[in-house]
């Protein structure tokens, strides 16, 4: 494999790795949403909204960095045409 070919690798593990930060960070606050003993559950609630957002937007951005690393890789342009079924 090239060196091109493995740092392409290594950004989606890391980008992979990344996700699975922010699903542990959700965790936490779910975990701290419910076991409170406060009153107000939806101020404890809003890191957690917060978290789940920032996990979604990190799931798609790299499902699509993944696509143009593929792209880039195999075809050795920018922008490669999509083949026609």
């Amino acid at each position: 494999m090239r060196l091109r070919e493995r740092m392409a690798v290594a950004a989606l593990f890391g980008m992979g790795l990344i996700v699975s930060a922010a699903g542990i960070v959700r965790t936490w606050f779910i975990y701290r949403s419910l076991f409170n003993n406060e009153y107000d559950q939806t101020w404890y609630a809003y890191p957690l909204w917060i978290a789940a957002a920032v996990e979604i937007d990190l799931g798609v951005v790299s499902h699509y960095v993944r696509l143009l690393i593929s792209d880039t890789m195999l075809t050795g342009h920018r922008y490669a045409p999509r083949p026609q079924y």
